[in-house]
C-alpha cells in the first residue's frame, strides 16, 4: 500500500474513530437517561453493575483460559469471600434465595466454566481412588434431584458439589507449589485479619450469646455464626499450617496457628476445638508409634477403671460437674449433646423412611422440620455426618462417602506427609456432631478437596511439582 493511499485513509478513519468515540458516549448517556426513568434511584447503581459484570466476565475468561494469577486470586476469593454474612437469615427460610446464596450460585457456576475450561489438565487425577468416591457422591447428589421435594435446591447443591470438585481438581494440577502455598496462607491471615477487626471494633455484630447463657459472648467475627467461623478458621490451619512447615517456614507456621487456636478458642466451639487438637494429636502420635500402644493402654485402664468405680458408686460426679461444663448450666446439655441425640433419633427414623436412595441432596431441613417437636434452629441438618448422609442419600451415596472418610483418615495416621492428612482427621471427629461435608460447599469442602486433589497430582506422573508435604 502507498504512503498516498495511507494518508488517504487515515484522512477517512479518523473522523470515523472520532465519530464513533462519541457515538458510544452518547448510546451510554442515553442508557443511563433510560435507566434513571426505568429505575429512578437505583439508576445510579447500573453503571456499577454492569461495570462490576464487565469486569467479572473478563477475570473469568482469563481463568479460564489458564492464566496463573487469575487462578490464584479465584482460589483466594472462594476461601474467603463466600464466609463472610453480610445478611440476617430466618432459619426457616434457608431454603429460599437470597443476596448471600446468589453469590454462592454465581461462584459455583464460575468453578464449573472454569472446571470445564482446564479439563484436559486435571483429569488424571480423577483416577485417584479419593477424588474418584466423592466425584460418585456428589453425582448421586446431582441425579437425586428426580426424587427431591425441592428440586431446584436439589439440583444446584449437587452441581455445586461437582463444580467444586473439578475446580479444586484444576487449581491442583495447575498452581505451582509455591503459589499454591502463598495463596492459602494470604488467604488465611486476611481472613483472621477480617474477623480480628470485626471482633475488635464491630463487637454488636461479631460476637453472639448461646441460648441461655447472656453472660459468655462467642466470637462470631464476619461469619454467620461462631461454629461456623471456628470450622473456618481450622479448615486454614489444617491447609496451610503443614505446607509452612514442609517450607521450613516454622515461625509462620506457629503464628498462623497460633492465632488460629486463639480464634478458635475465642468462638467457644468445642466441637471444633476438639476435632483440630486430634487432627494434629493423632499423626503427631503415630509418628512415634514406640510410645503409641502404651499410652493406648495406659487410657483405656484409666477409662475403664474410672467407669467400674462409677458403676459400684464407688466413685460420683459431683452434682454441679456437668452443670458447669454446658453453656447454659444445665447438665443435660453435656449426656444429650445439647439435644442432639434426641434429634438423631428422629432423623433416624426418616432415614428408615427412604432408605436406600435417601430423600434427596439437602433436603434434612424440609423433611425435618415438618414433625419435629423440639428447637426449630436444630432441624436445619442432622448434626451428623453420616446421618445427614444417610437422610439425603440413603445407602446408595454414603457408601462412597464413608469410604472415602475412612479412606482420608486411614492415610492421615498412616503417612504424614499427606497433605490431607490433618483435614481428614478433622473432618471425621468433626463429623460426630456436624454435617460436616454431607450439605453444600463450604471452605470445610474446598479444603477437603483442594488437600486430596493436591495429594493425587503430587503422586500422579503427570506432576508438576514435588509432593506438597
Amino acid at each position: 500500500m502507498s504512503k498516498t493511499t495511507q494518508n488517504v485513509l487515515s484522512l477517512v478513519t479518523a473522523p470515523l474513530q472520532t465519530w464513533g468515540l462519541i457515538g458510544l458516549i452518547l448510546a451510554a448517556g442515553l442508557g443511563w437517561l433510560v435507566s434513571v426513568l426505568l429505575f429512578d434511584h437505583m439508576a445510579l447503581l447500573v453503571p456499577l453493575g454492569l461495570s462490576t459484570a464487565a469486569f467479572g466476565i473478563w477475570f473469568l475468561v482469563q481463568a479460564a483460559s489458564g492464566r496463573i494469577w487469575a487462578l490464584s486470586l479465584m482460589t483466594a476469593f472462594a476461601l474467603i469471600v463466600p464466609n463472610i454474612s453480610f445478611i440476617e437469615r430466618d432459619l426457616s427460610e434457608s431454603t429460599n434465595l437470597d443476596a448471600q446464596k446468589g453469590l454462592k450460585l454465581v461462584l459455583w457456576l464460575a468453578m464449573g466454566l472454569v472446571a470445564a475450561a482446564r479439563w484436559p489438565h486435571y483429569k488424571h487425577l480423577l483416577g485417584n481412588r479419593l477424588v474418584g468416591a466423592f466425584l460418585l457422591f456428589s453425582l448421586l447428589a446431582s441425579l437425586s434431584t428426580l426424587w427431591s421435594p425441592t428440586p431446584a435446591y436439589t439440583a444446584a447443591g449437587g452441581l455445586s458439589l461437582v463444580a467444586s470438585l473439578l475446580f479444586c481438581c484444576a487449581i491442583a494440577a495447575e498452581l505451582p507449589e509455591e503459589l499454591f502455598f502463598k495463596t492459602i496462607a494470604a488467604s488465611m491471615i486476611l481472613y483472621l485479619a477480617l474477623n480480628g477487626v470485626a471482633g475488635l471494633f464491630l463487637p454488636s455484630i461479631s460476637w453472639a450469646h448461646s441460648l441461655g447463657d447472656e453472660e459468655t459472648a462467642r466470637l462470631a467475627g464476619v461469619a454467620s455464626h461462631p461454629n461456623v467461623l471456628a470450622k473456618e478458621i481450622a479448615s486454614f490451619i489444617c491447609l496451610a499450617i503443614p505446607l509452612a512447615l514442609v517450607r521450613d517456614k516454622r515461625r509462620l507456621a506457629i503464628g498462623l496457628g497460633l492465632a488460629g487456636f486463639i480464634v478458635i478458642a475465642l468462638t467457644g466451639s468445642r466441637t471444633s476445638l476438639i476435632a483440630i487438637v486430634a487432627a494434629f494429636a493423632i499423626p503427631a502420635l503415630f509418628q512415634t508409634r514406640h510410645v503409641l500402644g502404651p499410652m493406648v493402654w495406659a487410657g483405656t485402664l484409666l477409662v475403664g477403671t474410672f467407669m467400674v468405680l462409677m458403676a459400684t458408686g464407688l466413685v460420683a460426679l459431683p452434682a454441679n460437674l456437668l452443670a458447669s461444663m454446658s453453656r447454659g448450666g444445665d447438665g443435660s446439655e453435656i449426656l444429650t449433646m445439647t439435644g442432639r441425640t434426641e434429634l438423631w433419633g428422629f432423623v433416624w427414623d426418616k432415614i428408615l423412611q427412604a432408605p436406600l436412595l435417601g430423600h434427596g441432596f439437602n433436603t434434612a431441613q424440609t423433611v425435618l422440620s415438618i414433625d419435629w417437636w423440639g428447637q426449630p434452629d436444630a432441624a436445619v441438618g442432622a448434626h451428623n455426618m453420616w446421618l445427614q448422609s444417610l437422610l439425603t442419600l440413603g445407602i446408595v451415596g454414603t457408601i462412597p462417602f464413608t469410604y472415602w472418610h475412612f479412606a482420608i483418615a486411614k492415610q492421615g495416621v498412616n503417612s504424614t506427609r499427606m497433605l490431607s492428612s490433618h483435614i481428614g482427621i478433622y473432618i471425621f471427629f468433626l463429623g460426630l456432631a456436624e454435617v460436616g461435608i454431607a450439605a453444600h460447599p463450604s471452605i470445610l469442602t474446598y479444603a477437603a478437596f483442594l488437600a486430596i486433589a493436591r495429594d493425587a497430582q503430587a503422586h500422579s506422573p503427570m506432576s508438576i511439582a514435588s509432593p506438597s508435604v
